[in-house]
């Protein structure tokens, strides 16, 4: 299986079929926004977001691969600066 495989599974084993879903549907190019009401309420998706995080991060160590820990905290701090942006955007 592909890396993306394992994290599936990994994510799907610790935290259930709506985490496995948003991230498949974000894999896919889908938007978050897309799922609330659909896939869930909006709370449970930010839920399922705040889960995929902490999951990669898990999953990411327990792979004892500097690279893919690296490329993890790498893709959250250009994430976390998005949002950054969009809140002070929006508090514009």
């Amino acid at each position: 299986p592909s890396l993306i495989d394992e994290f599936l599974q990994f994510l799907r084993a610790r935290h259930g079929k709506l985490a496995a879903h948003v991230f498949q549907h974000r894999l896919a190019g889908g938007q978050t926004r897309e799922l609330f009401g659909k896939a869930g309420s909006r709370h449970a998706i930010k839920q399922a977001i705040a889960d995929i995080k902490s999951a990669a991060h898990d999953f990411a160590a327990k792979s004892g691969d500097p690279a893919l820990v690296s490329m993890v905290q790498r893709a959250m701090s250009a994430e976390k600066a998005t949002v950054g942006k969009r809140r002070a955007a929006v508090g514009k």
